[in-house]
Formats: structure tokens, sequence, C-alpha cells
């Protein structure tokens, strides 16, 4: 178990969401309760003793974070309402507790995967695994920074439904959005994987390492594939982009084999990209200010502002980039309806609340479309805003 703890530490901070392990607190249990900690406090064995979990993680999240959680928890709501999709699905909403109200966190953990407590830390649990944790508390950093930056968006240019921002708040806003990095190039990427699985899995790791190491995906979110004409290599559902190696399944086209059921829920979309064009891979990211965009929308008195993110009718686009509309899943409004059609031609497709796809015929061309991608949703925001 201190495995994990010291794993899960690591990740923390390998993906930019603390600043030192001293920001860390996490516990497992197995047999007794470890940490990365020298004490546990009564009021964590009391957590263990009376929650059905097998794991708790408290982090004093870094920059950006804090500060957009302090301006979160700064209102009279008890909750936070996150307006991207895929984390509307993943935690509906967040809730707020004082810190000083361990009965409150109690009833809250039993019931919600993670809290965000008023003094701007996270808490997330597992219940059958420390990932668990881990995703929990990414999934609230992403979420809580698509949410503010969105809500500024509007605030600064005066559209929609307005969150009031105090001076202090927009010009804290302004000073971390002058901080954030444009996303790299691909550098030295695997380019054409010469068709043995060995080399597959190795290129594509190699992509989703570095797709997370440039921050274009949070959590267990995103998925690639390598689609040789006969084969279809793709990650499986629920895996991280930079633990791929045995998290891969090769799906042979002509339906000789049932490995694709622990394949990518967006498996379908990845196969009808792939019919539409001739690409040969595909990477899906979640880059931060691209979903921002997706969902930053002029339209007034719009009949479909109740359910924008699966029948938007309206054109949209960033740039070159289409944001179309689409879900999760099979059915009219499916990622694999809206998605192919909209990339064919293009180096890649916005989702509205949900992420990017780009397709090409390397591991480097996709990545360095879904880089390039972002960094024009970043200027556009900054041209936006006036920064």
């Amino acid at each position: 178990m201190m495995s994990h703890v010291e794993k899960t530490v690591s990740k923390l901070l390998s993906h930019g969401l603390v600043a030192s392990s001293g920001d860390v607190a996490l516990y497992g249990r197995d047999d007794e309760i470890v940490s990365n900690r020298t004490e546990i406090d009564p009021r964590t064995r009391d957590l263990f003793d009376r929650l059905d979990i097998n794991s708790l993680l408290v982090i004093s999240p870094s920059p950006p974070y804090r500060e957009i959680l302090r301006v979160l928890c700064g209102g009279s709501e008890n909750t936070i309402e996150p307006r991207d999709g895929e984390t509307v699905l993943f935690l509906h909403d967040i809730p707020l507790v004082d810190p000083k109200d361990h009965e409150a966190l109690v009833k809250t953990l039993a019931r919600r995967k993670g809290c965000v407590l008023r003094d701007g830390r996270i808490v997330s649990h597992g219940t059958v695994s420390m990932e668990q944790a881990f995703v929990t508390a990414s999934s609230i950093c992403f979420s809580t920074f698509v949410k503010t930056f969105l809500d500024f968006l509007n605030f600064a240019t005066r559209n929609g439904p307005i969150m009031p921002f105090s001076t202090r708040q927009a010009r804290g806003i302004r000073d971390l959005l002058s901080t954030v990095p444009a996303p790299p190039g691909g550098g030295t990427l695997p380019s054409m994987p010469t068709g043995t699985p060995s080399e597959i899995v190795a290129a594509m790791d190699a992509c989703g390492k570095r797709t997370v190491e440039a921050r274009l995906v949070d959590s267990f979110f995103g998925n690639l594939s390598w689609c040789d004409g006969e084969t279809l290599s793709i990650s499986q559902t629920g895996s991280s982009l930079d633990e791929l190696p045995g998290r891969i399944d090769r799906i042979p086209l002509d339906g000789s084999s049932t490995a694709g059921l622990t394949a990518s829920s967006e498996t379908g979309t990845h196969l009808a990209i792939y019919g539409e064009t001739e690409a040969r891979a595909i990477l899906h990211g979640h880059p931060r200010f691209s979903v921002v965009l997706s969902m930053y929308c002029t339209e007034t008195d719009c009949r479909h502002d109740d359910a924008c993110s699966r029948t938007c009718p309206v054109p949209r686009r960033v740039g070159d980039v289409p944001i179309v509309p689409g879900e999760v899943g099979t059915g009219r409004y499916a990622l694999a309806r809206t998605v192919p059609p909209a990339i064919r031609g293009k180096r890649g497709v916005i989702v509205y609340g949900h992420g990017v796809f780009c397709a090409g015929k390397s591991f480097p061309e996709t990545f360095d479309s879904l880089a390039s991608i972002e960094r024009s949703c970043l200027s556009r925001y900054r041209e936006l805003v006036g920064s």
C-alpha cells in the first residue's frame, strides 16, 4: 500500500496539481492506515471508521487552482456548479464544506466522491483504489479552472448570465491568465509505427505521456488510437494517457474478436473518423481553453440553450476549427455522428464542453494539431478579455 501512496504523490506533483509533497496528505488502508504523513490525526481515523473507503486524499492545490478556489470559496453558495460536460457527468456538482465542521465532511463524503473545503483544500476518496481519489481531485481542478475562466469571459465581455467578479478578483484572474503557458510542440515523438504491437504501444505511450506533460488532458480523460487498416489499437476506458502499457486494446476490424470490450467509450467515434478520413492516428484531449471557448456563446433567445451540448444547431468555430455538439454513446446525437463529418479536411474538431479530437497520418501530426488548437484558443481568449 505504501508504494501506491508514493506513486500517487509523485503523480500529483508531475501533473502540476500540487507544488510540493508537503501539500499532500494521502492515506490508504490495508490492514492498517498508511500515509505520506508521519502522524494520522483522530479525525482522519474517524473518516475511515465511518465511511466505506480505502483511501483518502487532501491537497492544497498549486497555482492557478489555489487562486481559483479562493474565488469560488468566497461566496455564499454551498456548491460549485461545473460547466463542462465530462465533469458534470462524473461529479455532478462540487460541495463546499466548512473545514471546521467534521460532521458535515463525513456526511458529504458519504454521498459524494469529493469536495472543496472553504479554506481552498480539496478532499477526495477511493472506495476500491487510490487512483479514484486522484481522479476526483484532478477532475475538481480541471472543472473549477474551466468554470472560472468561462465565467470571467462572460463577465469581461458582458455576455449571457454574468457571475460578478470584484475588481480584486478580476485583477487576479488576469494575472493568472498572463502566467498560462502556451502548449509546446510534439518534439521527438515517434512518427510512424512499423506495425509490430510493441512498436505501436511504444508510439502510443510516448504520445500519451507528451499529451499529459503538455497539460492537454487531465484526470483519466482523453484517448488515442492507431489504425493500420486491419487492426485498431486504442486506449482502454478509464486509462491514463501517461500509463498506457497494458491498457491498449487491439481490435480486428473484421469483427473476429471481442477484444474491444474494455476499449475506450469513444471507440465508435474513432472508427467513424477512420471511415471518413485517411487518418491513421487519432488523439482526443481536453485542453482547457478549447473547452472554455466551446461553451462561449453570444446567441440570445436560443431555444436550444438547455441542451447546447447535444443539439446546438448554430455553426461555430475558433479560427478554422469547427465546434460541434455531441454526446458519448450511441443515438442521434452521438459523437460518432457529429465529429466525423466535421473533421474531414480539418486539423481537428472541438466538441462542446468536452474536448478536442485530432486526426492525422502520425502521432506527431495529431499532437501538434491538438497543441496548436489550444494555442489558438488561448490567444483568442486573451483577445476577448482584452489581455
